[in-house]
Parts: structure tokens; sequence; C-alpha cells
């Protein structure tokens, strides 16, 4: 059972490596020759290996992400649909059209018309402040599914952590990747971190990773963590539209100030944070 294990997670870990390259490199093009090679994994396998760990083929798994980054600059942004089209890899406006129907049962142009029809403007929050920071570096644990659930990701990350004698465990972070009103559920991607320049070992059940420096936006929330959405709406929904500032195309990061083990759900601080493009 235990070699079982073990070899669990060092394939969980071979794909993690390539899905975290997908992830920051979704304008390149994907060479099946080498990401297998990133993978350290014989390229007559690769395919179904990650198949089999994600539940997903690379290419379906690439598209998904393409897809879900243009339904959020549809909501968000003035790019014209065939300037999106282009920028998730398709050749003309029809195939991407077809593609983004399939996938969230609208055509573009409805599904922008839909995101900004019937409600009421945000209102423009108070307590947001920018701020630049130097580079955090981290070592995380991926949970995929809904977000209310990362929470048990933490204890797995902190026990490993303990077992590598990495001290103090004071600095806890979120990545969160994608958004729930556009990314179904079940795909979710949360990085659970630990400020840290720890190395992992390879085939360790962690990552390690950069947070990047730069100017951020950040807000405080009080409350429990199952209404961090009302938060982010309300920075990125209701001051962001309010400023000239452009957000970066990156995840949004949390910084987690108490224990909730040992603190109120009320009293929970979270420190939302999202990057500014220089200017």
């Amino acid at each position: 059972m235990a070699v079982a294990q073990s070899i669990s997670i060092i394939y969980q870990q071979k794909v993690s490596t390539v899905t975290g390259w997908i992830e920051s490199h979704l304008d390149d093009a994907l060479e099946p020759m080498e990401l297998a090679k990133l993978a350290h994994v014989s390229p007559f396998h690769f395919h179904r290996i990650f198949r089999g760990v994600t539940g997903e083929s690379i290419a379906g798994y690439t598209r998904r992400l393409r897809l879900e980054r243009a339904a959020k600059r549809l909501r968000d942004t003035q790019a014209s649909v065939t300037d999106l089209a282009f920028q998730s890899g398709y050749n003309s406006h029809e195939a991407f059209t077809r593609a983004f129907r399939d996938h969230f049962g609208v055509p573009p142009s409805a599904y922008r018309n839909e995101s900004g029809r019937g409600f009421d403007p945000i209102d423009r929050p108070d307590g947001v402040t920018i701020e630049r920071f130097e580079a955090i570096p981290v070592v995380k644990m991926r949970h995929i599914g809904p977000y209310e659930q990362s929470g048990t990701t933490f204890p797995q990350l902190f026990g490993w952590a303990v077992s590598q004698g990495i001290q103090p465990l004071d600095t806890v972070l979120g990545i969160c990747w994608d958004d729930p009103e556009i990314c179904p559920v079940e795909r979710l991607r949360f990085d659970a971190c630990l400020g840290s320049t720890f190395q992992p070992a390879p085939g360790a059940p962690v990552q390690s990773g950069i947070i990047p420096a730069g100017r951020y936006a950040k807000l405080l929330h009080r409350g429990p963590y199952d209404t961090l959405q009302e938060s982010y709406l309300a920075l990125v929904g209701g001051w962001v539209p309010t400023t000239e500032y452009e957000l970066a195309d990156e995840a949004c990061i949390e910084i987690y100030f108490n224990d909730p083990a040992q603190t109120p759900p009320e009293e929970l601080l979270t420190e939302i944070r999202v990057r500014l493009l220089d200017r």
C-alpha cells in the first residue's frame, strides 16, 4: 500500500508541473514532446497519464482554460470577439464562437450582453489601498474543487512542512486561480501556500512557487471565508471600474491573518490582493 501511495504522489507531482507550465503559458503553442520531457515521462504514455490524473486531455485542459480566460475578458474588458478568438488560439471568429457556445451554452456576444445586464452597479468600497510588494517565495499544495472545501488542504500542507522542519508557519496564503462564476465548481484551482524559500524534493506532494512582485490593490475582508466572494466583487467590480488602473491577468491572492480553528468565523481577517499593471 505504501508503494502505491508513493507512486500516486510522484505522478501527481509530474502532472502538476505540467499544469503549472500550461497555466503560465496559455499564449504559447503546446509541444507534446516538451511537456512530456518537463514531466520526465515517456511521450508515448504521457497523454494517458495526464488524462488519468486530471480527467481531461492536455488539449482539452488548455482549451478550457483559454475559453474561461476569454469569458472573463468578455465580461471585464471591451476586447473584441475577434481579438479574443486569436488570443484563445483560434484562427477565425466562427471557430471560436462554436467552441465558446459548446462550452458555455451561448455565443460570446450573448454572454457579454447577459453578463452586463439586469443588475445594479456595485458600490465602490471603502478601505481599498495600493501597495507595492516584493516577490514572495512559497511552497504550495494544489486543491481542485469547490473553494469552500479548500481549507482541508492546509492541514496537509502544514503537516508536510513540519515534517521537513520548516518553521515558522506564520505566512499563510492562498492563490485563487479561477472565477467561480465562470469555471465549473469541480474544476476550480486553489493553491494553499506557506511563505518559504524551501525547495521540495522531487516527488514531494508540494511545489515551490513565486507570488510576483508589483503594485497590488488590497482590501481587508472581515468575516467567514464563505463570504469572501462579496469582497472580491467589491474590489474588482466596485473599485476597479472607478479607477484608471488595469488588472494583471493573474490569480487573486489571499493572506490569512488568524487561525480559523481558534477564531470565531465573524472575526476572521483575510486580505485579498489583485496585482495592477504598471503604467
